[in-house]
This record gives C-alpha cells, sequence and structure tokens, in this order.
C-alpha cells in the first residue's frame, strides 16, 4: 500500500463510520483524545458508537516514515463538523504488510 492509500485511509478513519475503524483498526489499537483521553480497543468502538463523524478534513504538513512494517505518519489537521471548526497535530502509526497495514496508534494535540 503506498503512501498515497495510507493517506486516503487515515482521511477514512475521521469521515467514515464504525465499519471503517472495524475493518482497519488493530484490535489492541490505542488512542489519544483530547476531551475524551485514552481509549484502547474495544471501547474505541464503543465511543464511535454515538460520534458524530467529520465533515471535511484537510491534512497538511504531511511526514511518513518506514520501519520495518510499521509505518508512522505526522500532520496538521484541519475538521470540520458543521459550524464547528477544529485543528490539531495528529500522529498514527500502522502495522502489517503491505497490503494489510492496520491502525495501531492515533493521537491528536488541539492548536488554539
Amino acid at each position: 500500500m503506498p503512501h498515497d492509500a495510507l493517506w486516503e485511509l487515515e482521511r477514512g478513519f475521521w469521515l467514515q463510520g464504525v465499519a471503517h475503524f472495524r475493518r482497519f483498526m488493530a484490535p489492541d489499537c490505542v488512542m489519544v483524545l483530547p476531551e475524551v483521553g485514552i481509549l484502547a480497543g474495544p471501547a474505541i468502538l464503543q465511543g464511535l458508537e454515538s460520534a458524530p463523524r467529520w465533515d471535511a478534513i484537510e491534512m497538511t504538513e504531511r511526514q511518513a516514515v518506514e520501519a520495518g512494517s510499521a509505518v508512522v505518519i505526522a500532520y496538521r489537521a484541519e475538521g470540520r463538523r458543521g459550524a464547528a471548526a477544529y485543528r490539531a497535530l495528529c500522529s498514527s502509526t500502522y502495522v502489517g504488510p503491505l497490503a494489510h497495514r492496520r491502525l495501531i496508534q492515533h493521537q491528536q494535540t488541539p492548536l488554539g
């Protein structure tokens, strides 16, 4: 999966629903989210059941580094949900063979 496809996969975590998470998230994934805290595994999916998805997301200042079967990406996110805007610095780590990468970690640091 080239990095372009990985960025599209990441975009799906922002814009698509729980089915995307079930398909592309590792079962032992860990997320650090502002105002939510640290979530792992099934708690991530449970939290998504009632969480609205974003209407739009723009990812800039993209960086990606591969180390063996892992890829770490980092970027500046600007999202919109209705009239509400959100800006954050984000990182995600994907693991597994090229064609079957899964999200194992995601972190957001909000920007004021």
